[in-house]
Order: C-alpha cells, then sequence, then structure tokens
C-alpha cells in the first residue's frame, strides 16, 4: 500500500472472545461467539456515496464490492491507488461492525487462467496482507467459476491453490467460494458432493451459492440447504434476485438460518430495487413505500421480518377499493375509542373517516389519535348512538374489522 493510502479502522474487538470470525459445526460465528447470520446486498465501488443508505436505512448488515483486475467496465485494478480506494469501501462499512465482501468479478462461468490467474494471485496476495487485521473483511475468491458441464476437479484445486495464497501471507479472513454453473451449483451439486476436498486441512472457508433462474421452476431449494447442513458443509447465498424462486429462496434461508445478499443495489433490469431513476435503492429513504418494487419490498420485508400487510404505502393519492363501515353506540361514551383492524394481502395505508348518521354536514366527527398495524384509535368529537366509521382499503389492501370494540 503507498503512503497515501488510508488505513483501515478495525471495529472495536473489546471483550472478543474469538477474535475473528469463525466457522463451528458448519455455522458461523462472530468474534463475540454469536452465531453470524448476514443479509447483505451486492454494490460498486461507485455507489460508494450511498452505503450508509444501504446500512442505516434499508438495514443490510453486509455489502459484496466486485473488484476488477484485467480492465473490466473500464475499472481500474484496486492496486494503482495502493488499494486507498478499497480501504476507504472497508472503513465505511466495517465501522458499523458490518462485513465488507470483496469478490474477484472480471467473469462469470469462467475461471481465471494462464496470466490472469497470476494477476489474480497477485491481487489476493495483496488483499491478504492488506487486509489481515480486520477480521469483518471476507474474500470471495473468483466471481461464479465454472459453467456446464462442472469440472469438480478444477474447481478443487483452483480454489485450494487461491487459499493457500490467502493463507501464507498471513491471513485468516473469512475465504467465500463460489460454486459452479455460474456460481448456481444447480446441476451437478460441486458443493455437497467436492466441497468436503476443499474444506480438508482449511479452516474459515464458506461456499457461496448463486440463486437465479435455474431455481426458478419450483426446484426445491430448502432441501439442498437441508443436505448442505447434514453433511456440515458452510455455506450461503451470494446472490439472489427477482426470479421465481425469490420468495421460495427466503422462507428457505429463514427456515434453515442461512445467510444471504442480494443482486444488486443498483441495477436497472430486472432486479431494480426502487423505481426511482435507474432503480437504486438509495431512493427508499425509510418511509416512502410506494417507490420499492415487488422485489423492492420482499427484501425490505426479509430485512425487517415484516409480514406482507407490514409494508404501508404512503402514496399521496391511494386508489379506493373498499370500505367497511363500523356504528358505535357512543351515547355514554366520550373520548378515545380503540377498534381493533386486521389487514391482509397488501402493502398499503388504510385510512378512515367518520360521522354522526343522519348529519347533514360533511364535518368529520372523528378525530384519528393513532393509526398503526393491527390497532387504530379515535376519539368521538360528537356523541350519540350512530356515530359511524368508515375505514377505507387502498391499492392492495383489504382490511377486515374484529368483533371487539374497545374502550379506554
Amino acid at each position: 500500500m503507498s503512503d497515501a493510502a488510508v488505513v483501515s479502522t478495525l471495529p472495536s474487538l473489546e471483550n472478543s472472545l474469538l477474535g475473528n470470525f469463525q466457522i463451528l459445526g458448519g455455522k458461523i460465528y462472530d468474534p463475540f461467539g454469536q452465531e453470524y447470520i448476514l443479509n447483505g446486498v451486492n454494490a460498486f465501488t461507485w455507489d460508494q456515496d450511498n452505503f450508509d443508505n444501504y446500512q442505516d436505512v434499508w438495514g443490510f448488515n453486509g455489502i459484496r464490492i466486485p473488484n476488477y483486475l484485467l480492465g473490466s467496465y473500464d475499472q481500474a485494478h484496486p492496486n494503482e491507488d495502493g488499494y486507498a480506494t478499497n480501504h476507504q469501501i472497508v472503513n465505511q462499512i466495517t465501522a458499523n461492525g458490518h462485513v465488507t465482501i470483496f469478490s474477484a468479478h472480471d467473469f462469470t462461468g469462467v475461471y481465471y487462467s494462464g496470466a490472469d490467474f497470476e494477476t489474480l494471485k497477485d491481487y489476493w496476495r495483496d488483499m491478504a496482507r492488506e487486509f489481515k487485521d480486520n477480521p469483518y473483511v471476507w474474500f470471495n475468491l473468483t466471481n461464479e467459476p465454472g459453467n456446464f458441464p462442472a469440472d469438480a476437479e478444477r474447481w478443487v484445486s483452483y480454489h485450494r491453490e487461491l487459499i493457500e495464497v490467502v493463507r501464507s501471507a498471513g491471513a485468516e479472513n473469512m475465504i467465500l467460494i463460489d460454486g459452479e454453473n455460474w456460481g448456481q451449483d444447480f446441476r451437478d451439486r460441486t458443493i455437497l458432493n467436492h466441497g468436503s476436498e476443499v474444506l480438508d486441512g482449511n479452516d474459515n472457508v464458506v461456499f457461496s451459492l448463486h440463486i437465479y433462474n435455474q431455481w426458478s421452476d419450483g426446484q426445491d431449494i430448502n432441501g439442498y440447504f437441508v443436505d448442505l447442513n447434514q453433511a456440515g458443509i458452510p455455506f450461503m447465498v451470494g446472490e439472489y434476485g427477482a426470479t421465481n424462486a425469490t420468495e421460495s429462496l427466503l422462507e428457505a434461508v429463514n427456515d434453515c438460518n442461512v445467510s444471504r445478499r442480494a443482486w444488486v443495489a443498483r441495477s436497472l433490469d430486472n432486479h431494480d430495487l426502487t423505481v426511482g431513476p435507474g432503480g437504486d435503492a438509495e431512493h427508499f429513504t425509510g418511509d416512502n413505500y410506494d417507490i420499492l418494487t415487488e422485489y423492492g419490498q420482499i427484501i425490505l420485508r426479509d430485512l425487517k421480518n415484516l409480514e406482507p400487510q407490514e409494508l404501508i404505502s404512503q402514496s399521496a393519492t391511494p386508489r379506493v377499493l373498499d370500505s367497511i363501515e363500523r356504528y358505535i353506540d357512543a351515547s355514554a361514551t366520550a373520548g378515545a375509542v380503540t377498534i381493533d383492524i386486521s389487514c391482509k394481502c397488501g402493502t398499503t395505508v388504510i385510512d378512515g373517516f367518520g360521522g354522526v348518521a343522519g348529519s347533514l354536514d360533511e364535518i368529520d366527527q372523528i378525530a384519528f389519535l393513532d393509526q398503526g398495524l393491527d390497532r387504530t384509535q379515535f376519539e368521538i368529537m360528537q356523541w350519540g348512538r350512530d356515530v359511524w366509521i368508515t375505514f377505507k382499503s387502498v391499492e392492495n389492501t383489504t382490511i377486515v374489522l374484529r368483533d371487539t370494540l374497545l374502550s379506554d
């Protein structure tokens, strides 16, 4: 690293039990001895200004960054600035106790070979030296090596050689290895059948599955996860996108406690997270849910552990689909009234208004005090036996009034 390069800031490891991430019983444990589930996103070096949004607003706890070593996408080799940009990225992410993953990303479905493979080894030797003291930096050795048919012997020997490069430089950082078949590992199950050959004598190695079109026809993702767990092979989902398999994938990762990373924060294709310019994730600011694509909604629900109805659209001009009226005997009741409601099959706001039956004026007689997901509280402004409230269902939301009426 050059004298002008930025030195990475190490997250506090005070009271650390392990001092590093470790694989124990096929699971990842953080330096403090807690099982670690990464729920991250893939992004690019040129997205750096938005990394705070990805972490603070969306809630991603790890970001994978492609590095290009051969001039791909007109990107300079990271050694041209003495790895200063990589250090800046690490500072922005790992200072929050989040994981930064770097991947060698010039190819998909192809191995580095010949002179390119020597370039790759030099890169990982440098990266090991730069970041060996920061356990929150992980190394994804090659993006999506191999296509079809799989070459398991090459996959094993190729990655064992790269692991040796990293470990010989003194780095015990977590190492990620993509499966074959463009990372999807679908046809030949190389990770399941040959992962143990890579692991033999090597610690802190995790395999990475990319879940895309090969898994989108109702294939049993959960079953493959179970097989890997039973074999004691550590793995994660390194990429997944907007395919027919997305929701079944996220159900499987939650059932099996599997780490995952969404593709991608900036897309401009069917993997867009928002309908903002470029489909970029940073257009979501935490409450403008109407800007999310269906794929963005799925990811946010996974990050926030929400049910579908718990994403509430803030659209300024909702389209009313139906309404339900509820009459209240308020002749002997004044003040706050709480009504239990439930919302189903939607992601948009529930609104309401009220008045007194038979009144000729249009002035609302109900003041909304608090509106939550399962309960809406009103204050009755005019008393009588026929005070009514109408709940409006907008966009794709349907609502059901429960029988119970609670008075505070």
